[in-house]
């Protein structure tokens, strides 16, 4: 009997075929994308242990799946797999978030919220709430973050403000070239006509001062007044000791 001649029978074996051809494909894509998720979370895993950052549930996770992969059950083995992610990520998260407290705690900032939610989310993660723990971890670091924040910003609040000094005693060496540029006067060298201009009973020609005048430091100059110091000492043209330049009687309006 030729199966041609009976077309039930070609219906039957084709369908036979179909089936078989299914049943072969679906497993072998279930493997490979279980073997892919293992493989994912074990370069993830093996990344934090050599970091420290592990606490081993990630890893007894991923040992599961793959016992479950080599039994051939792959729904079970790509679940494992996704458990150990979540729980690596935890992990990684909870680290970076003690990381963070123990170095706002060594800046002598209050850390004693951000230690709570911390111990939350170590037993979120014991308790196998990998998810949970992760945002934990983060809230944990965000808290620590600002309580480091709010620490400095005390710090600078009760730091007195700085009161600059008002005079400069010249020393061996000295010009008003290098003193205007010193950080503690103007930490601009162009704006020494301002020390030369607040200092005319004592200085004669801007060239020459001498050891030991105490010269008056003027503060808080306005900006056309600094801007007019830096554009004469841009234009006055070459140092030259011996009298009084035109253009320094001009710009101090004698």
């Amino acid at each position: 009997m030729h199966a041609s001649k009976h077309p039930l029978l070609v219906a039957l074996l084709a369908g036979a075929i179909t089936l078989a051809a299914g049943c072969s494909s679906a497993p072998t894509q279930e493997m490979t994308d279980a073997q892919a998720a293992i493989a994912d979370a074990r370069a993830a895993v093996e990344a934090s242990t050599s970091a420290g950052y592990s606490s081993g549930a990630a890893a007894a996770l991923l040992a599961k799946a793959e016992a479950a992969l080599m039994d051939g059950d792959y729904a079970t083995a790509m679940e494992l797999a996704k458990q150990a992610r979540a729980a690596d990520a935890a992990d990684r998260a909870i680290y970076a978030a003690g990381q963070a407290i123990d170095k706002a705690a060594a800046a002598g900032a209050d850390v004693t919220q951000a230690k709570a939610t911390l111990a939350k989310a170590i037993a979120a993660r014991d308790a196998a709430d990998y998810s949970g723990a992760a945002s934990l971890a983060k809230q944990a670091l965000s808290e620590s973050d600002e309580a480091l924040a709010q620490y400095r910003a005390a710090l600078q609040q009760q730091k007195p403000a700085k009161v600059a000094d008002d005079s400069y005693t010249v020393m061996r060496g000295d010009h008003l070239w290098g003193i205007a540029g010193k950080a503690q006067i103007y930490g601009n060298s162009y704006q020494w006509p301002l020390i030369y201009k607040a200092n005319l009973d004592k200085i004669h020609d801007a060239d020459l001062i001498h050891p030991d005048q105490v010269l008056t430091i003027t503060r808080g100059a306005s900006a056309s007044e600094v801007d007019a110091a830096v554009n004469h000492a841009r234009t006055r043209g070459a140092w030259s000791i011996g009298g009084v330049e035109s253009s320094d009687r001009a710009y101090v309006g004698r």
